[in-house]
């Protein structure tokens, strides 16, 4: 995550909440062979989710409030994750939905 490039229209059109607002992204790629037993979980989700939405990008970002240090330990990303707005929080195979009432 050293380095940023520029994004290109299509990249804008398709995943946009991965674009800064200079324009630029920073992407960590995932090749396969390169793939360790440890990261086969992630690996799997981004092929799901390629399967179902037709983009294989996910986003990868810090877990905290603005101004507060980042999520270090399940119970830190739960209270951030009830103070906010976010809809999901995963924790190793656990998934969190919040249910909101219409």
């Amino acid at each position: 995550m050293i380095e940023a490039f520029r994004a290109n229209k299509l990249a804008t059109q398709e995943i946009p909440a991965v674009i800064h607002v200079d324009g630029t992204f920073r992407p960590q790629v995932l090749e396969e062979e390169d793939c360790a037993d440890s990261i086969a979980p992630y690996q799997l989700l981004l092929k799901k989710f390629r399967d179902i939405t037709g983009i294989g990008v996910l986003l990868n970002t810090s877990l905290n409030r603005r101004g507060e240090p980042i999520a270090c330990t399940p119970q830190q990303g739960m209270d951030i994750f009830l103070a906010t707005d976010l809809d999901l929080l995963v924790i190793g195979t656990t998934i969190f939905r919040k249910k909101y009432e219409k």
